[in-house]
């Protein structure tokens, strides 16, 4: 039995000797600590007049920080006795010459708790982590002063973090000043899954024309279960609440993405809020149609919103019949605003022409988009209206297709898609009302910015009419109003004023008042409704209310004289059943 049971125990052995060994991208749990480099008796911080925090000692960057192993920062010793936020911005190449004026990077964001001089227990999922690869930083921070007897608390890191990528973007790349909102969508991926992953923080800036800022935060982002991305809904207010002045300009976004045991992400987008230009396209035919071969002269008039020419120059895309683009039309400028060009079609069929103002320092919004026919169908002028904007709501598209001398083209075949950002377009049904009108309906199941397009085409005997029609539209979700009485809105009051809610016990006769207060707590107004006051049950007083706004209240008072002895129950309804009144 004894040489059986060593036998069992060295089959054992051997069999999880041929086990590999795999090690998981995780902290070593053993807390280690390093200096920071900051001359004795010295100190710097991030701060509004000093926003990258460091200073210059004999042309060397300081704070400074060097380490040679990878690691997962986790904590600070410092005089205050207190965590914050620690930067590792990269560190120059070049001699530091001036304190506090050049803009640095920062690579890395570390969240640190505050660690005792003589350190302590800790482990890697009971505090805030991150990962910090070999090499030299400049170490700042905003949440206190960076002495020289700074000690930063790490782990060491056995087999490197996890990686994920993060990918940011805008419901458009301009907009106009009248826009209210922006959309961002933030969709962070997991490199060796492919799969889209939610973190444990969001946190950066948005910068304004002005060079204000809006600090984002996890707060601000909802998560999207459906497209697995995180959306924010800015209003175009800095930090102040404030836009900038003026809002036309370029706007930049830097984010970053922490999770932990995985490297940050981070992520940006630019986009611009334009001015806005009047451009008028205009063809050498009163009817843009032509033959092959024949040249198509097209003539651009721009001014901005005071009527001013605009003479930094126009570009264009002409998409032709086959969907070929070109874009080297060569525009002249014949006077002050006006630009003109030629072209010779070698195609038959429709083609689009987009022209805009040449982006410059500045940016121009509105573009002129027009078709020309080449031996094809006549232009066909077609008008959309959109009706309803609510989620879970039928949104109706109605198309007014005529002719140029105003006739209704019915017969129409129509191809078109409703399209929300990152979502796939959906096909709509047109019903042909006749004398040229055609509708479809649509049922939203999400909010969001919207856009509809697609084409028109009418075959007669004679020939054939095309158009074309793009619009959008934001669905939102449905406000309605809320109306709610408490019982402690329900007063009643003596003759002398007094307040006898709570201890009613009155001579026989006497007239009280009743008083009623009615809250709105929803989302919209609620519009001409009824108050009721009854006791015992029986209607004694009723009120009509014209308007209350949401957030808003109203008091109802009525006087009664209580004729007969006994106890009375008083109560009150806001927009009741219709059998009460």
């Amino acid at each position: 039995m004894k040489r059986g049971h060593f036998l069992l125990i060295f089959l054992v052995i051997t069999i999880f000797s041929l086990v590999p060994y795999t090690v998981e991208p995780l902290p070593i749990p053993y807390p280690r600590e390093a200096d920071v480099y900051v001359p004795k008796y010295w100190y710097c911080q991030e701060t509004k007049g000093c926003p990258n925090g460091y200073m210059c000692r004999d042309g060397v960057w300081v704070p400074s920080f060097t380490t040679t192993i990878p690691m997962w920062i986790f904590g600070v010793t410092n005089k205050y006795e207190r965590g914050g936020v620690l930067n590792f911005r990269e560190y120059p190449d070049y001699t530091c010459r001036a304190h506090c004026v050049e803009s640095i990077p920062v690579l890395y964001t570390a969240d640190v708790i505050y660690v005792p001089y003589y350190g302590g227990d800790y482990l890697p999922e009971d505090v805030p982590i991150t990962y910090l690869p070999p090499g030299e930083y400049i170490v700042t921070s905003p949440s206190f002063a960076v002495y020289y007897n700074v000690k930063i608390w790490f782990f060491p890191d056995r087999g490197g973090p996890k990686k994920m990528s993060a990918a940011l973007e805008t419901d458009k790349e301009k907009y106009g000043k009248e826009d209210t909102s922006v959309i961002y969508t933030l969709q962070v991926t997991d490199e060796d899954t492919k799969e889209y992953i939610q973190v444990d923080k969001i946190f950066g800036k948005i910068v304004l024309p002005d060079n204000t800022e809006k600090t984002v935060t996890t707060e601000d982002w909802a998560w999207n279960e459906e497209e697995e991305l995180y959306v924010y809904c800015w209003d175009f207010l800095n930090d102040e609440g404030k836009c900038s002045d003026p809002k036309e300009g370029s706007y930049s976004c830097e984010l970053t993405a922490k999770k932990k045991y995985y490297e940050d992400a981070r992520a940006g987008v630019d986009f611009a809020v334009c001015y806005h230009v009047e451009i008028d396209l205009e063809f050498d035919k009163d009817i843009p149609k032509y033959s092959l071969g024949e040249p198509v002269e097209m003539t651009v008039y721009v001014t901005d919103e005071n009527g001013s020419p605009v003479t930094i120059g126009v570009e264009s895309v002409l998409v032709l019949p086959n969907g070929e683009v070109k874009t080297d039309l060569s525009w002249t400028q014949t006077e002050p605003g006006t630009y003109s060009t030629s072209y010779t079609p070698v195609q038959e069929g429709v083609h689009h022409i987009t022209v805009g103002v040449k982006e410059n320092i500045i940016c121009y919004l509105k573009e002129a988009s027009s078709e020309f026919y080449v031996k094809a169908c006549e232009e066909a002028h077609v008008d959309l209206e959109i009706i309803g904007t609510t989620i879970n709501e039928p949104v109706t598209f109605v198309l007014t297709v005529t002719d140029g001398a105003g006739n209704g083209l019915s017969g129409g075949e129509i191809e078109s898609g409703v399209y929300l950002i990152d979502n796939p377009p959906v096909a709509l049904s047109w019903s042909d009302l006749g004398n040229g009108v055609y509708e479809a309906v649509y049922t939203p199941s999400e909010v969001g910015f919207y856009t509809i397009c697609g084409t028109v085409i009418i075959f007669e005997e004679t020939g054939c009419f095309r158009g074309f029609f793009d619009g959008s539209f934001i669905v939102e979700e449905k406000k309605l109003p809320d109306l709610v009485i408490r019982n402690e809105d329900i007063r009643v009051y003596s003759e002398s004023g007094e307040d006898i809610t709570e201890n009613s016990k009155l001579p026989l006769g006497e007239t009280v008042t009743i008083s009623v207060t009615v809250w709105n707590i929803g989302d919209a107004s609620a519009e001409n409704f009824w108050v009721v006051i009854l006791i015992d049950g029986n209607l004694v007083y009723k009120e009509s209310v014209v308007v209350l706004a949401a957030g808003e209240s109203i008091l109802i008072e009525c006087m009664w004289a209580f004729n007969h002895s006994g106890c009375y129950t008083i109560s009150a309804a806001a927009d009741p059943p219709e059998g009460i009144i």
